[in-house]
């Protein structure tokens, strides 16, 4: 039996056909997804001065405190050099109710920190300063970091990337609610 052309067209048309069909009903589903809610509202010509810009935060971060239940915040805003706000929010310390004090106050920065750190080095990067392939011990001076695999030396690359060998799990003594129980980093990496 040979097809012909025009089959081949109408079976293209109502493969077509059926798969918009389906791709609209699937996409029809997913729009009932509850939005999330609007950001706090910021006037279209911006926010004019320092005391604006704290009342701003003033109004909008209490709210997102309480509504993702973060007990302690600190803002710090720096526009063209220029410090506009340092400001803590809510508890260091809730044990002892001691206030976060934006100059003073210490956070553990976590993975938002990946940025900046990449940031800065390529910045080093683009200098000279540092080579993402060289022995990363080069550029450290109060500790060393063992080769993870013999005579492979661990790179800022590795470090970069996850991929210089560490073991995969956060020992209890560089996170603690304890400050006794920290411990150096340099000791940590030993």
């Amino acid at each position: 039996m040979k097809i012909g052309k025009e089959s081949v067209y109408l079976l293209s048309f109502v493969l077509s056909f059926f798969l918009f069909a389906f791709t609209q009903a699937v996409t029809a589903q997913t729009n009932d997804v509850t939005k999330p809610e609007a950001p706090a509202k910021v006037p279209a010509e911006g926010l004019k001065n320092a005391a604006e810009v704290e009342a701003f935060f003033d109004n909008l971060v209490p709210e997102l405190m309480e509504k993702y239940q973060v007990p302690g915040v600190a803002i710090s805003l720096v526009k063209d050099g220029k410090q506009l706000l340092a400001k803590g929010y809510g508890y260091a310390n809730l044990d002892t109710g001691e206030p976060v004090r934006a100059e003073e106050t210490l956070f553990r920065i976590a993975s938002i920190s990946k940025l900046f750190t990449w940031i800065a080095v390529m910045q080093q990067v683009e200098e000279g300063k540092i080579d993402l392939d060289t022995d990363v011990n080069k550029y450290l001076k109060e500790f060393r970091i063992p080769d993870t695999f013999p005579g492979r030396p661990v790179t800022m690359r590795h470090l970069m990337t996850h991929t210089a060998g560490f073991d995969d799990h956060i020992e209890p003594r560089i996170y603690s609610r304890d400050s006794s129980d920290l411990e150096p980093l340099s000791v940590f990496l030993e």
